[in-house]
């Protein structure tokens, strides 16, 4: 009787076996980034049009790529329409789908994605350049891009370390043309900031060092409303030297240039400072930085 009982459950152990369900073919089994196309899928003894059914394509956590739609034909054939953009990395993926019958099924690196051959780029951007507190239209022309395909909204902006200043509306005029409108805040900083697109087909484009932030033509101050002091720099323009006067006691006078970079600074005592800078072959803008016991003042100055 136990025999008997050891055959029987041999029996069922061995046909759950042989009836797991699996991914048999995957059609066409590779893509180029850029490209949008329809991939098939077949399976043995699935259950694809008894449910829900999800397909997906993985390398681990760290990149997933879900298809865009999924046209279930049978139970073991369906369609799956994916957009392979230039931000999804190469290599091989592990294919697979879910359904609320057969669950999770997985055909490990079952799809390769090679380097597309026309990568996007950014090569226009015009203006190029702003002022703190401005509002403009940037136009913006591509190479080999898809602005606005597969999507209604396209998001455009600027980037300066861990600062994003995002287009308030976007107007997409060509599949290499859109126009954003900007609106740079007054605290913006001062420099060069990378230009960055975002579109399904292209990924996220960039162009580093694209657009250049300017100071406020009115001058700059920090803690305006609790800085006092009545300050004077002269003359200015300036060229090999400058006068530095304050009601109060001048502790540090520094002079950086349009990108942060800290060209001379001094330690002082006193209310009244003279600076000799014909050695420093200045020419241009520059922030001129006097800090006394009340605080700092910032004031732009320009050499000659």
């Amino acid at each position: 009787m136990k025999l008997q009982l050891y055959i029987v459950l041999f029996l069922m152990i061995s046909q759950c076996v042989c009836v797991a369900q699996s991914i048999n073919v995957i059609n066409p089994s590779s893509a180029g980034q850029g490209d949008n196309l329809n991939i098939d899928i077949s399976g043995q003894l699935t259950n694809f049009d008894m449910a829900s059914t999800t397909v997906w394509f993985d390398q681990g956590s760290s990149t997933v790529i879900y298809a865009n739609s999924v046209n279930v034909i049978s139970q073991i054939f369906l369609g799956a329409d994916f957009t392979f953009n230039y931000s999804h990395p190469t290599g091989f993926y592990n294919v697979n789908i879910y359904d609320d019958l057969d669950g999770w099924i997985v055909e490990p690196n079952g799809f390769y994605l090679y380097a597309g051959t026309n990568p996007p780029q950014i090569i226009l951007v015009a203006p190029d350049s702003a002022i703190q507190g401005q509002s403009l239209s940037v136009d913006i022309g591509g190479q080999n891009t898809n602005f606005g395909m597969g999507t209604t909204t396209t998001p455009v902006w600027f980037t300066q370390g861990t600062s994003t200043i995002y287009a308030n509306s976007v107007l997409l005029n060509t599949l290499t043309s859109l126009t954003a409108s900007f609106s740079i805040p007054f605290n913006a900083g001062v420099g060069y900031w990378d230009v960055s697109v975002w579109s399904p087909l292209d990924g996220v484009v960039t162009m580093g060092s694209g657009f250049y932030i300017d100071w406020d033509p009115n001058g700059i101050e920090i803690n305006k409303a609790e800085f006092s002091v009545l300050v004077n720099v002269y003359p200015n323009p300036a060229s090999d030297f400058i006068y530095v006067k304050s009601e109060e006691n001048i502790e540090y006078i520094s002079i950086s240039n349009r990108v942060g970079q800290l060209i001379y600074s001094v330690t002082c005592n006193g209310n009244y400072v003279r600076l000799g800078l014909g050695d420093r072959d200045l020419n241009g803008i520059y922030l001129l930085t006097i800090k006394t016991k009340k605080g700092l003042q910032v004031k732009k100055i320009a050499f000659y």
